[in-house]
């Protein structure tokens, strides 16, 4: 006997669908068209959505994603940017050196 796998999707799936369009309009997404995009894509990303309580809020709840807002416009979603340290850098650094036997 088998079981046919359930076809639902998760938020985790929303997410990955929503960097992928990300990535094929250029690297942002208009605020206004997050859903409408997403729903094209599968129906049932709309309820994630909305249960997040819409698009901004889906992102704030998602570390890969940054919804920025614009003064004059709906806004845009983004790839979050990586924050990069000033110590990060030194430690990149400092091991570099280590593994070239204290010398670069």
């Amino acid at each position: 006997w088998m079981q046919r796998r359930s076809d639902k999707v998760s938020a985790h799936d929303a997410v990955g669908a929503l960097l992928d369009l990300i990535d094929t309009k250029g690297g942002k997404l208009k605020g206004s068209k997050v859903v409408t995009e997403l729903e094209n894509v599968k129906p049932e990303y709309r309820s994630i959505i909305d249960a997040c309580g819409g698009p901004k809020k889906f992102c704030a709840t998602h570390q890969e994603l940054e919804f920025i807002t614009e003064f004059g416009s709906d806004g845009f979603v983004q790839r979050r940017s990586v924050e990069v340290s000033h110590q990060d850098v030194v430690d990149a650094l400092l091991e570099l050196v280590d593994k070239s036997s204290g010398k670069l």
